[in-house]
Order: C-alpha cells, then structure tokens, then sequence
C-alpha cells in the first residue's frame, strides 16, 4: 500500500479499502489472523481511467482487466491488487461506492498507513451481498466468520442498516443473512427482527434450497444474482450471469462464444 497511496493520489483518486485488508484490523486482535489473497480498493466508475494510469505508472503489471465492469487486477510490486468500481457483482446492490465513500472513515493498517475503509453498517451490506452471491455454504471460511461477527461490533447499528439495506434494494439478501446468523448474533437478530418476514419468502426458500443441496449448479449461480429486490436489476443481472456462463462455459468446452 505504501506504492498505491501515493500512486492514487497523485491522480486524485478517492479510494478505500474494503474486507480483508480493512477487517483484519477492524475484527481481528492479531492481523495476521486474517488470510489475505489480495488487496481490495474500491473507486468511483468515474475515476477508473486515472486510477489505471496511476497504477501504470506505479510500474503495476495488469494480469487481468474487464474494462466495461470497471474491473482489473494488478501486481503492484508483489502485492496483488483488486480494483474495481463496484461493491458486489453487478446490480446484486444499489449500494454505490460514491456513498460509501462519503460515509468512510481513515484506519491505520500495515506500517502505518492511513487510509479509507467503509463504515461498519455499509461494510456490513457489502459482506452481506458478496456473501449471498458466493452461496454462503461455498464462501471463504473467514469471509463467513467476517460477516457473522461484524453485526457484533459496538458502533454496529440494526436500525441504520435496515434503512441502508431498502435504499439499496437488498432487503431480501439482508435478511437471508439475518436468517443465517440470527442464531449466532445479537447484532443479526436485531436485523431479523426489524426486517420481519418479508414478501419474498419463496425466493429466499429456493435460494436456501439450491445453495444447500446443489451449491455449484448453475441455478444456484445463478440465483446468487438475482435476489436483488428491484426487478429490473434482477433482470439485467440475469442477462449478465447468463452471458457471463454462456462465454466461461463454452471455453471449458474448447469452443469460443
């Protein structure tokens, strides 16, 4: 981080980091109790273009970039890096990056450095879409054990990420989460209950039943998409996932899209 900070900031680019990197001071006694497989920054859609200049210039080997997802990933000098422009796959959440960053905070992490992380209520949303798209039973164990316990945390506040959760169409996935953990979590429970039931009953019953039984079909893939609550989101994060299965199946065929 030493390279990106200043890298980034001499583009102008607002920019935090979010799960491991961040929780691993924000969750854990011992950092060094938290795997890292990369480091996750987050920007604005509209700063993509500097940021991947900045990072040019950090002498950053691309390895992987998707440019009309505002997506790439960089060795920046032996530390892997994630960049990308949303909080979740696409149109899983209305959850922006430029209203999380707005709400962040500065947190001292490795050697010192300051930077932005989310707060804990909008950190929590972002753990609880990413965690319902990988199917829960098919998460990392610690991004599992990050989403259950960080409802426990004391600036943690049930009302606020209630209300966060329906600005950001993701009542259903909040409470599949809630569900989840309501057993484990105090914080959780709280959530369950001001959320109550719901409408979505059925869609969360079938999204339970395909992640438990068959977690790696590509009705469950699929469905880890689509559980937003605005239709026409689901709609276009179907079409999505859809493409994206069509193009990464074919080439595990050996035929081209």
């Amino acid at each position: 981080m030493e390279i990106l900070a200043p890298a980034l900031a001499a583009e102008n680019v607002p920019w935090m980091v979010v799960k491991g990197a961040a929780l691993a001071h924000l969750l854990y006694s011992d950092p060094a109790d938290r795997p890292l497989a990369d480091l996750d920054v987050r920007i604005r859609p509209e700063d993509y273009q500097r940021a991947r200049q900045a990072l040019a210039r950090a002498s950053a080997t691309l390895t992987y970039e998707a440019p009309s997802y505002g997506n790439l990933v960089a060795d920046v000098r032996g530390q892997m890096v994630d960049l990308e422009t949303t909080l979740s796959a696409r149109f899983v959440t209305r959850l922006s990056v430029a209203d999380v960053l707005a709400r962040s905070r500065e947190l001292s992490v490795y050697g010192g450095i300051r930077v932005r992380v989310p707060d804990t209520v909008d950190h929590a949303l972002i753990l609880a879409a990413n965690l319902v798209k990988d199917k829960i039973t098919q998460a990392a164990a610690w991004s599992y054990r990050d989403t259950r316990v960080i409802a426990d945390q004391p600036d943690f506040d049930a009302a606020v990420f209630v209300a966060r959760a329906f600005d950001a169409r993701m009542p259903t996935i909040a409470r599949i989460v809630a569900e989840t953990f309501d057993a484990e979590s105090a914080g959780w429970r709280a959530v369950n209950q001001r959320l109550g039931p719901g409408p979505r009953r059925r869609t969360i019953q079938a999204y339970r039943w395909l992640s438990e039984t068959h977690p790696t079909s590509l009705a469950a893939r699929l469905m880890g998409r689509i559980v937003t609550d605005d239709a026409g989101d689901r709609a276009r994060a179907l079409a999505i996932a859809g493409y994206w299965e069509l193009v990464h199946g074919r080439k595990r065929w050996g035929r081209r899209p």
